[in-house]
């Protein structure tokens, strides 16, 4: 019914949820891992660090939501109706034009509320990260897309790219935390060895 009286909040604040909630999975299913493999160390409870979930809450609130509802508006009102080349071309542009825009977008606004604030921090991570990023996004995005396009009342498109973007902020937030500190720490033996 609040997405009937009050779309864009709603959006919002489910999408805050969501990507935190992705998040907090991540790094859920990253400390079992890292049990399993007797890597953990000394404390055996699951403690979430909750400044890195808010990050990805206050991203999935304040940047997610707002720019995908007004660009799936947008791609409704050029592309309007459910047939198949119409969901085909809506989901060729969504990410032809849009993820490859918004995926670097979004991975730059988290790096900033991590505090890097130099393109000397910021580009390396990027180019380090985004082509895979980009890959997986596809492999999921574009089935997901269709389905949406083709299928979800445009009111609640937004609210299943949010539900498909719950598994996708699980692997961005691996992507863009753990691999990263798997990567440095892969970077720093080889150095030793050297």
């Amino acid at each position: 019914k609040k997405l009937e009286t009050h779309p864009y909040t709603t959006k919002c604040i489910t999408s805050g949820c969501i990507s935190g909630g992705g998040d907090l999975l991540c790094q859920y299913i990253v400390y079992k891992r890292k049990q399993k493999s007797s890597l953990s160390s000394s404390s055996s409870f699951f403690r979430p660090d909750w400044y890195r979930t808010g990050r990805f809450g206050i991203l999935g609130f304040a940047l997610v939501a707002p720019v995908v509802h007004l660009w799936y508006g947008a791609l409704m009102t050029r592309f309007p109706g459910t047939s198949i080349t119409t969901t085909l071309k809506r989901t060729f542009v969504d990410q032809a034009v849009f993820a490859p825009i918004f995926l670097p977008t979004f991975m730059t606004n988290l790096m900033l509320l991590e505090g890097k604030r130099t393109t000397e921090e910021i580009i390396p991570e990027l180019k380090r990260f985004y082509p895979d990023a980009l890959v997986s996004n596809w492999a999921l995005w574009i089935p997901a897309m269709l389905i949406n396009f083709r299928f979800v009342p445009s009111k609640y498109q937004v609210l299943y790219s949010n539900m498909v973007g719950f598994v996708w902020n699980t692997y961005l937030s691996w992507k863009t935390q753990d691999a990263g500190k798997e990567v440095n720490e892969e970077e720093e033996e080889l150095n030793k060895k050297e």
